[in-house]
């Protein structure tokens, strides 16, 4: 029996809070998470801190400045084809 390994990926969230709103964006609808809302953000490239590559994606995907108050919470999870490391952070 073949035992397949799934790939593990390590990415950021911002959640991006003004007054008493949050912002979620949804995703594209391709893809095993298509259609989805999520916290924006991405995946860290190597030797970039967390923070870095926060405020990269954010500026990339959202054409947007933030800033980065604080960690909130890294999450652990897996889904079918893929397993995910996420770090969030208050902005």
């Amino acid at each position: 029996m073949e035992v397949k390994v799934k790939k593990h990926v390590e990415v950021v969230a911002a959640v991006i809070k003004k007054g008493d709103y949050y912002f979620a964006a949804k995703r594209n609808e391709f893809g095993e998470m298509g259609g989805r809302y999520e916290f924006p953000g991405g995946k860290i490239e190597q030797g970039e801190s967390n923070e870095a590559a926060l405020i990269r994606e954010i500026k990339e995907e959202l054409n947007a400045e933030i800033e980065v108050v604080e960690f909130i919470m890294t999450v652990n999870h897996e889904y079918e084809t893929f397993k995910i490391t996420l770090h969030a952070y208050l902005c």
